[in-house]
């Protein structure tokens, strides 16, 4: 089956820039949002940065550095997994309202990121930086899903 974008801008990428298909793949939509490679590896790549917005500062105290990066290494795999895995929990309640609970697990996530970048925005460097990209990433994306019914 054809892979479906979950978010606005990466459905609007499939439709302005439609990509072959390889062979055996049906030309079907996907019964399931959320497994288009592309978005997988830009979020992918947008939860390691914004996991190491909080890491990296939050390690800062320990000097020594062959100490330090292992235990960044451990966050940006661990914490994901459990605030995953804590918006899972609360999943159920929403999976009713708005669609499937995948769904809801997925904009969770989404929704997590969003507010955590909110709060970390107002710092410097690079941590703004990873955080001001992701809202602008949000906001290209709310502006895309308000406009929806026009790029149709």
């Amino acid at each position: 089956m054809t892979p479906r974008a979950l978010t606005p801008l990466f459905r609007c990428l499939e439709r302005c820039f439609p990509a072959g298909l390889p062979q055996g793949v049906s030309p079907y939509p996907a019964p399931v949002s959320g497994n288009h490679s592309g978005e997988a590896w830009f979020l992918a790549i947008a939860t390691i940065l914004l996991t190491g917005t909080w890491a990296v500062p939050v390690t800062v105290g320990i000097p020594a550095l062959w100490l330090r990066l292992p235990l960044i290494a451990l966050i940006l795999f661990f914490l994901p997994h459990l605030i995953m895995a804590l918006i899972a929990l609360v999943s159920p309640w929403f999976a009713g309202k708005y669609g499937s609970r995948e769904m809801a697990q997925d904009w969770g996530c989404l929704i997590f990121m969003t507010l955590y970048a909110a709060a970390q925005c107002r710092g410097g460097g690079w941590v703004s930086w990873v955080c001001v990209s992701w809202l602008s990433f949000s906001v290209l994306n709310l502006l895309l899903w308000l406009g929806r019914k026009w790029l149709s």
